[in-house]
């Protein structure tokens, strides 16, 4: 029977390499006869393989094609592909975004205003902005350059294009760090989130809808369906979302077209928003506070050891805090398989863990227990701020 390309309602079956050469390994011979020499050794033998290993490929390309028209399989461009049908697409590379506070004289209009930090890092403000009889307006300004920039709050004060009736410019928040090209993981994980878009429940259609927006990172939705408010300050009948990235109108203008009418906002952000009726409103959310964690890990270790373990556990703990969400605490029993992962050996491990500690405050003072976050913060682990201590010496 000739190897082919099944597809059934079991799914698609591929041939394997062997099978294709065993096929025409049996042909040849039905030609030439038992005896002929057909080891890989030999000239007829490679040619098989090189047929073989053509038809092979073949193949493999027919299944990536097959599981291309599925959002769990697909991979690369294909997945890009299939997740449009939800109203999203991959993301490209972003840059860091900081909402800044403006203040000036009423009515002064910024055009293309550039604004510096501390580190002579260039942000651009908005194209246009113009301050509201407030004197202050609040809007989000993103880095010149590609990549992970990060400051603290008041970190940014420089006016680096001078306009008449512009007096002062600050950052409130920390900067919300730009990412890399969204991987296939994290475009999956978006795609379940973007389903929620049109559903039932309004708050999975609001909060898929901030997520959607372009420079999000993360985001969290808190409700509080009473009339008093709630332990987190939270007034009663109101929404809070807690969003890191993005810019303020556009996430303000994602929470406008999912709440339900008399549904309050809360958060010190605030943004001017218009229905479609041209009636004018005021949506409020907050930017999470970055709670930076500092943690000492004290190993024992074996003759195999390797010193690279110890720059792999400082990588994998700080990839393993950027998955924590909003309001999740730094647990010490979660920071074990992460510290374990950056073991270099294949085989027996070549360390053990004696302690995890804990700091929030540069190291001053550590801890053995739980990082607690509260609703409006995100934990965080740098990689240099990771310490590894073998015992018996530095």
């Amino acid at each position: 029977m000739v190897p082919s390309v099944v597809i059934d309602e079991h799914g698609i079956t591929v041939p394997t390499f062997d099978e294709y050469r065993q096929y025409m390994a049996d042909g040849m011979r039905a030609i030439f006869g038992e005896d002929i020499y057909l080891e890989p050794d030999s000239q007829d033998g490679q040619m098989i393989d090189i047929f073989a290993f053509a038809l092979t490929e073949t193949a493999q390309a027919i299944a990536a094609a097959y599981h291309s028209f599925g959002v769990g399989s697909a991979v690369g461009v294909g997945l890009s592909r299939m997740v449009k049908i939800n109203g999203i697409q991959r993301r490209s590379a972003t840059k860091s975004t900081v909402d800044v506070r403006v203040v000036g004289q009423a009515g002064t209009t910024i055009r293309r205003g550039i604004v510096e930090d501390d580190f002579k890092n260039k942000w651009d403000l908005p194209q246009v902005v113009t301050i509201p009889e407030t004197g202050e307006i609040t809007v989000t300004a993103t880095a010149r350059e590609y990549g992970d920039i990060r400051i603290l709050e008041g970190d940014l004060t420089g006016i680096t294009t001078p306009t008449r009736g512009w007096q002062s410019v600050e950052n409130m928040a920390a900067s919300s760090p730009g990412v890399p090209v969204e991987s296939d993981f994290e475009l999956r994980l978006r795609q379940r989130h973007s389903t929620a878009l049109p559903s039932l429940t309004v708050n999975d259609g609001i909060l898929g809808s901030v997520l959607n927006v372009f420079g999000v990172n993360k985001a969290m939705l808190y409700e509080n369906n009473q009339d008093e408010p709630d332990e987190n300050g939270i007034p009663g009948h109101s929404i809070c979302l807690v969003v890191e990235g993005g810019d303020v109108n556009e996430v303000a203008e994602a929470i406008r077209i999912r709440k339900t009418p008399g549904t309050g906002t809360f958060g010190d952000v605030s943004a001017e928003v218009t229905d479609a009726l041209g009636i004018k409103g005021t949506i409020r959310f907050m930017r999470p506070d970055i709670i930076d964690v500092w943690v000492r890990v004290t190993i024992t270790i074996t003759p195999r050891y390797d010193a690279e373990s110890a720059i792999a556990i400082a990588k994998n703990l700080a990839a393993w805090a950027d998955g924590l969400k909003i309001g999740e605490p730094a647990l010490i029993n979660r920071m074990y398989a992460p510290i374990f992962a950056g073991d270099t050996s294949t085989y027996a491990p070549t360390y053990n863990v004696s302690l995890i500690e804990v700091s929030t405050d540069n190291g001053t003072t550590w801890s053995g227990g739980n990082v607690p976050v509260a609703f409006d913060e995100l934990a965080r682990i740098l990689r240099d701020n990771v310490t590894v201590i073998i015992d018996g010496g530095d």
